[in-house]
């Protein structure tokens, strides 16, 4: 398999795109990233550990559970106060 090189534009950009429009949880998490951008875990965790040394996002751990049942939490990245500031985040934010 032929991975996709990524930047670290492309990792936060994908970050901030989930956490914008997903209402039950501002969660992003690494497989998913890997996923949709086509490319290698190892790429994505080497851009994740810069952005979290950057201070743009953080670890996180969200409980999941409906009126019926309770499931596994979800765990990812979502993006700090400084990461809703970037570009990227602000992009998006146009309404």
């Amino acid at each position: 398999m032929k991975y996709n090189k990524v930047t670290e534009q492309d990792v936060l950009k994908k970050i901030c795109k989930v956490v914008y429009w997903n209402f039950t949880h501002d969660i992003c998490r690494p497989c998913d990233i890997t996923w949709s951008l086509k490319t290698s875990r190892y790429q994505v965790n080497k851009h994740i550990k810069s952005l979290k040394e950057k201070g743009l996002i953080e670890y996180k751990s969200s409980p999941c559970y409906d009126e019926y049942d309770t499931y596994p939490p979800i765990n990812g990245w979502t993006l700090t106060e400084k990461g809703k500031k970037t570009n990227e985040y602000q992009k998006l934010d146009v309404y």
